[in-house]
């Protein structure tokens, strides 16, 4: 049985989280917690989203795992959704500026002459690099979003998809290596995103 943790740094939609993992799957044995032992004996991690990155970084620092995470993500399968793909980047508009520095790109704000943001809602992916967490999921097809923030980076390579706002295309997937990357909330788009968590169960990067 694969045992997979859901990291608490503090931000919300854990159990949302947490259910929609179980109902794909009965072989999995899901966690939430910041237990470093617990994370360290995992399988795979998922960062879970909705949130600040303030919190999600004032949290690591305080329990002393900032560290100690940046090392275990480099050794695991990794599900970034939402703050949880924001944080993996070096630097935010969202204070405080560092985040873990995964990975190259920073986290920008929608321009202020934007009047609708957050984005919240439902809106479409536009895949440019497949992957395997994207099996039987189709161009297109609709994911829910809310964030007031996106990541901006030249990994061009290891992009996935990107999503329109209003004049803005931004990166709502990507990926390097053993991580796999969300800008929407998988536990809230219906059948789309249990089949992301179906295909990470399944990912063997």
């Amino acid at each position: 049985m694969k045992k997979i943790v859901i990291l608490d740094y503090g931000v919300g939609n854990l159990y949302s989280i947490k259910k929609a993992i179980l109902y794909t799957s009965n072989k999995v044995d899901v966690e939430i917690t910041n237990n470093i032992k617990k994370i360290k004996n995992c399988n795979r991690i998922i960062l879970p989203g909705q949130g600040n990155i303030k919190k999600c970084i004032s949290l690591l620092e305080n329990k002393d795992l900032y560290k100690e995470i940046i090392y275990i993500i480099k050794k695991k399968p990794v599900l970034g959704i939402c703050i949880g793909m924001q944080i993996l980047f070096k630097w935010s508009e969202e204070g405080p500026n560092k985040g873990l520095n995964i990975l190259k790109g920073k986290n920008i704000r929608f321009s202020y002459n934007i009047k609708k943001v957050p984005q919240i809602g439902w809106n479409k992916i536009f895949k440019i690099n497949n992957h395997f967490i994207l099996k039987n999921i189709n161009n297109f097809s609709f994911f829910y979003f809310v964030h007031s923030y996106y990541i901006k980076s030249k990994l061009f390579k290891n992009i996935n998809a990107i999503t329109k706002y209003k004049k803005n295309n931004f990166i709502s997937i990507i990926s390097k290596d053993n991580i796999f990357a969300t800008q929407f909330h998988p536990e809230k788009s219906s059948l789309q995103g249990l089949k992301i968590f179906e295909n990470f169960i399944n990912w063997n990067p």
